[in-house]
This record gives C-alpha cells, sequence and structure tokens, in this order.
C-alpha cells in the first residue's frame, strides 16, 4: 500500500515537474516565434543607464550595418524611438517587433548639443540555432518523463 502511494506520488511529481519544464521553456520560445520576433536594428547600447529622460549611449554599432547607414555614431544618445521615450532597453526590442521587415523607424538623437532624427531599417531574422536546441531540449524532457512515468520503480528513473 505504502508502495503504491509513493509511486504514484512519484508520477505526479514528475507530471508536475513536465508541466513546469515545459511552460518554462515554452515562454521565450513563443515570445521569439509570434509576439516579440527576434529583431534588431544593429546598434548595442548602454544597458547600465535605465533613466529615460537621459537616454540610452549607442556603445558599438556594426560597420555598414542599418544604424550605420542611417547615420548614427558611438556615443549617440537615444532618447526616443517611434516616438515613444524609452523607459528601459527593452522598449526597443518591443517598438521593433511590432514593425514589418523593411520599415523605417524614427530614432530621436542627441549627438553633442544637437537633436536630430534618424530612420533606421528594421531587419528580422530567423535564429535558426535557437529552435534547434529548444527542439532537442523538449525531446530530452519528453523521453524523460515517458522512461520516469512508465518505470517509476526501477533504480535509473527514480534513485533513492
Amino acid at each position: 500500500m505504502i508502495n503504491k502511494v509513493s509511486e504514484n506520488i512519484v508520477k505526479l511529481l514528475m507530471v508536475v515537474l513536465a508541466v513546469y519544464s515545459l511552460v518554462i521553456s515554452g515562454i521565450p520560445f513563443i515570445k521569439a516565434v509570434f509576439t516579440e520576433k527576434l529583431t534588431m536594428d544593429d546598434l548595442t547600447i548602454n544597458y547600465e543607464n535605465r533613466n529615460s529622460s537621459a537616454g540610452f549611449y549607442i556603445v558599438s554599432l556594426k560597420p555598414e550595418g542599418k544604424g550605420e547607414i542611417a547615420g548614427l555614431k558611438i556615443g549617440d544618445k537615444i532618447l526616443a524611438v517611434d516616438g515613444k521615450y524609452l523607459e528601459n532597453s527593452s522598449d526597443i526590442k518591443i517598438i521593433l517587433s511590432s514593425k514589418n521587415t523593411g520599415d523605417f523607424v524614427p530614432y530621436l538623437i542627441k549627438r553633442g548639443n544637437t537633436t536630430f532624427i534618424a530612420n533606421v531599417e528594421v531587419y528580422k531574422y530567423f535564429h535558426l540555432i535557437y529552435f534547434i536546441f529548444y527542439f532537442l531540449g523538449l525531446g530530452f524532457l519528453i523521453n524523460g518523463f515517458i522512461v520516469g512515468y512508465s518505470r517509476p520503480k526501477e533504480i535509473h528513473s527514480c534513485p533513492k
């Protein structure tokens, strides 16, 4: 009787862990595929500065990338993107995700004492390695769940 109860507890625990793992690993996957598609503007900004009134400094640019073609330079401050002042650095990704590839997004830039608008082209990409590793991990999760659920008494699926 006690063995049957402990076996059911192990099975329930495995189901809970599998569902939890699927949800936790599925959130970034859903974001990358549907809500916040992978976008870039070839900029690396200073993520330490969280004050929206001060803006975010451009730390590096990809040579001949979308930002450099738009006229941005290292050291410029990004004050707003698409008319929206930025509260944190992830706002840029959210704004770019709502645009289509090839659209131009106006960046409000401060360089020295001058302020100007630079139109940066949106570029979206498909990150194949991300999806390969996601499905590989999902396969291992399903395989481990099936092995553990079908044979909970064996030593390799339920260590003492």
